[in-house]
């Protein structure tokens, strides 16, 4: 069962186009186009002055050696640590969440009691 919050027509297509846009922006193209303006920042105004022969290829090389690795462990902690309360804060202001949770509960317990009579 797929639940549609489009109105459909003219205005629902155009919803739903700008929700897939925000995604795709926000998490990939968004996020690509900062990582590699932050990287071209940080060496054109700062490691290029100080290292001389450091290419721009050396430098992605060594910077996403170091990068990559550092963001997979901090992305694991925020994981382990803060994911549960990042979802708990979602579930607490989205009502139609809490609507579907409170029917699963009752569900839950309706079947309890089927179950022990």
């Amino acid at each position: 069962m797929e639940i549609r919050y489009s109105r459909g027509g003219l205005l629902g297509w155009i919803q739903e186009r700008w929700f897939e846009f925000r995604q795709g922006h926000g998490t990939y193209l968004g996020f690509i186009l900062s990582f590699i303006n932050f990287v071209l920042i940080a060496y054109s105004l700062f490691l290029e002055k100080i290292f001389h022969n450091l290419t721009l290829f050396q430098f992605c090389l060594i910077f996403g050696c170091l990068y990559v690795p550092a963001s997979i462990i901090l992305g694991r902690l925020h994981i382990k640590k803060q994911i549960r309360y990042d979802t708990g804060m979602a579930f607490n202001v989205n009502p139609g969440l809490q609507a579907m949770m409170n029917e699963l509960k009752e569900i839950k317990d309706l079947l309890k009691e089927h179950i022990s009579e």
